[in-house]
């Protein structure tokens, strides 16, 4: 080193090598602080673009007032679907409301009418006139004006039925049943039931037939008011004194009382609306104190029956209007002071509470649940209603629901169905639970092969065969998934299922199989026999297991035979209500296991190495044997090693797609028998991903799905790195 002398000072200048080597010192401080940071904001990157998807499916719904209209003596309405168009019809004339705008119609649908009738089940009007009764159907022909959609009102058409007998009516339903199902109460109540149904003939095509039958009301209850299943099968009547009449349709010449129940059996409140919601499978029920109450249409042996789900108490005024979404199983239930409930029928959740004018006489959630209209004589108000995701909150993801067509609340996992009409099913607790399962029999078939191996291979094994063996073991980890799915689940499956009873007997009969060898070569060196050489056991003790294994299944095929009727499956089946499928959880444990054993045996194994050879030494010195080496001495110091493995593996078991995919059936359910199947996390987001429309709930949903994943293996990573960090610590004090 040179040296300068200044102002009496002495400076000591570095050497250009020692200046290149700082330099390099600084770029790779700075090139891995950069790496680092990086690998940070990647994982805030991923956090913040599931949350992105997330964050929306729980935002608050809200109902937004546009401006009135102002109107004048308009009695009633019909609305488009998207509820921005509507033909009012008036007292004196009829005119169109659309976005806000108010035109006349060169018709009058009110015109020689004693009184006009909403039909409840479709947007339709009864007129009743001295002579006749009419349905009125709206005219709403859609059309694209330079790029935007507009609707047109046009007139509705007419269709004309002779007079009743009887007068006046009440309430009017109906519903679609080869033709079109009318039920019409009168305010004596009477129930006239007037179906026309279409008759294909040999010749003359298509003809429209009428047929009309009255409903028999038992003779003690007042009829408030009436409603009709969606196809027509069924018909539900509420009575003054709180009672639902359901009657069964399928003859409909002979109308058949199923049963009588009261809505509430302590105040049996007077019945003021029924509605049935999307699916036609929930009824919900209004009471004249103000409660809702919903019930479940559940198929028994003979026929159907009204099963009470849940009970909510809305107001203290008595509920006169339910209106329902036509895409969400949303409606909204307004009393008589103008007090309106937004709600979810499934949970039965208040999505949204508010006011509207007392003095408006209808009420009306849009088909799409996007838009509420209130209608009065004077005014027209429309409310945005901002709603995207009504089926999707914490109990349905992770809470027990009573969904339709079960008898009890129960987590499931159906996220479509054969029709738009079938109820979206999102709990990601089958999952989660699927997830657990599987890693749970996967780990159960590894770890202990791969850990004995692993200590095997380190400890007692020939060096020059574990030169061989471990590059093998460890190549298991570059066979694709997709690979070990396939053969699992095309080939694996259907050899296992005929021989279930023999893998079972497997592990018995291959640790007997081990210990005759074992005191078989005992006695063969007392009798002047050479010992194999320590370290090749295992070039021995193969055919020993391959011998265990054939004897498995020969003794399996006569226990099967004398015992079980020659059928396993079919008795654990028949005697024990085991269902045995033939992808199951046994199946995938083997198979995601074998990509789990060379993760867990290479780490293991080179810990275990690892291991100062001093150790062993001294205890080996000491007079210890080479079993009580390896589990007093190097298993300690090498804990932490193999639990870092272990924890690799359960990570790989958690994370494993493509053969739980393959292997399991994916069937959501949730039973800890090895024998079914399960489904995971990571396969339903392979497999619903692709079809899930962007932006719906299913696709949301999906992204909960892998937030959760990464969360638990986040979790799991650095809950085994503390733990990892302690055994270590303690085993550096030995």
């Amino acid at each position: 080193m040179s040296k300068v002398v200044e102002q009496d000072e002495i400076h000591v200048l570095p050497a250009a090598s020692d200046v290149k080597r700082f330099k390099r010192d600084r770029y790779a401080t700075w090139i891995f602080k950069g790496v680092g940071a990086s690998i940070l904001l990647s994982l805030l990157a991923i956090i913040g673009v599931l949350s992105l998807e997330i964050v929306p499916l729980f935002h608050p719904v809200s109902v937004q007032k546009q401006t009135d209209v102002l109107l004048k003596d308009v009695t009633t309405a019909l609305f488009h679907e998207d509820a921005e168009t509507a033909l009012l019809v008036g007292e004196n004339e009829s005119t169109a409301y659309s976005k806000g705008v108010v035109s006349s119609m060169p018709f009058h649908l009110a015109k020689n009418a004693t009184s006009l009738l909403r039909v409840q089940g479709r947007e339709e009007l009864l007129r009743v006139s001295d002579t006749s009764l009419s349905i009125l159907r709206p005219q709403f022909i859609s059309e694209y004006v330079h790029g935007e959609s507009v609707v047109q009102v046009k007139e509705p058409e007419v269709h004309t039925i002779s007079r009743l007998d009887v007068e006046p009516i009440s309430h009017v339903a109906a519903a679609t049943r080869d033709g079109d199902l009318y039920a019409v109460l009168t305010k004596r109540s009477t129930v006239h039931l007037i179906w026309f149904y279409k008759r294909r003939s040999l010749i003359g095509g298509v003809q429209t037939q009428e047929k009309r039958i009255d409903i028999t009301v038992p003779i003690d209850e007042e009829v408030t008011t009436l409603t009709l299943q969606g196809n027509g099968r069924h018909l539900v009547l509420g009575t003054k004194s709180g009672k639902l009449l359901l009657y069964s349709l399928q003859k409909f010449s002979e109308p058949e009382l199923l049963s009588s129940v009261y809505e509430n059996d302590v105040t049996r409140s007077s019945i003021t609306a029924l509605l049935f919601l999307l699916g036609e499978q929930k009824l919900i029920v209004a009471s004249e104190g103000g409660s809702l109450t919903a019930w479940h249409m559940l198929r028994t042996d003979a026929e159907q029956e009204l099963v009470p789900v849940y009970h909510y108490a809305a107001s203290t005024s008595p509920i006169v209007q339910l209106s329902r979404s036509l895409r969400k199983r949303t409606f909204l239930a307004v009393d008589t002071q103008g007090h309106g409930v937004l709600m979810y029928g499934t949970d039965g959740s208040v999505l949204w509470e508010g006011t509207f004018n007392p003095d408006h006489t209808l009420v009306h959630l849009g088909a799409k649940g996007n838009a509420i209209i209130s209608l009065g004589a004077d005014s027209v108000q429309r409310y945005d209603v901002y709603n995207p995701f009504p089926e999707v909150s914490f109990q349905s993801l992770f809470g027990q629901l009573w969904y339709e067509g079960s008898r009890e609340a129960e987590y499931f996992w159906q996220s479509s169905g054969a029709s738009d009409a079938v109820e979206s099913k999102l709990s990601l607790v089958p999952l989660m639970y699927g997830t657990l399962k599987g890693t749970f029999y996967a780990l159960l078939f590894s770890l202990p092969l791969a850990l004995g191996g692993a200590l095997y291979t380190s400890e007692f094994m020939h060096p020059a065969l574990k030169d061989t063996i471990k590059p093998i073991l460890e190549l298991m980890a570059a066979f694709p998934s997709v690979v070990i799915g396939f053969i699992a689940g095309l080939w694996l499956a259907p050899v296992v299922y005929p021989r279930l009873l023999g893998v079972m007997l497997t592990p018995c009969t291959i640790f007997i199989a081990v210990i005759l060898a074992y005191n078989l070569h005992s006695l063969l060196v007392r009798f002047g026999m050479p010992p194999l050489t320590k370290g090749l056991e295992t070039l021995f003790l193969i055919p020993v297991i391959l011998v265990g294994v054939q004897v498995s299944f020969v003794i399996a095929d006569i226990v099967q035979n004398y015992l079980f009727s020659g059928d396993f499956t079919l008795y654990l089946f028949r005697a024990m209500g085991v269902a045995v499928d033939q992808r199951n959880s046994f199946i995938a444990g083997i198979a995601v296991g074998f990509v789990v054993i060379p993760v867990v045996f290479t780490i293991a194994e080179d810990c275990l190495s690892r291991v100062p050879k001093k150790l062993r030494a001294a205890a080996l010195a000491l007079g210890a044997t080479p079993w009580e080496t390896a589990r007093t001495v190097v298993i300690p110091i090498a804990m932490p090693g193999i639990f870092s493995a272990i924890m690799l593996g359960v990570g790989r078991a958690i994370g494993e797609t493509m053969i739980v995919l393959m292997a399991t059936g994916n069937t959501a359910i949730m039973e800890m028998s090895p024998f079914n199947g399960f489904r995971a996390l990571s396969a339903t987001i392979a497999v619903e991903l692709p079809e899930a429309p962007y932006g719906s709930a299913l696709y949301r949903v999906l992204f909960v799905a892998a937030f959760i994943l990464f969360v638990a293996t986040f979790i799991l990573n650095v809950i085994s790195e503390l733990i990892r960090r302690r055994l270590r610590k303690s085993m550096a004090e030995l």
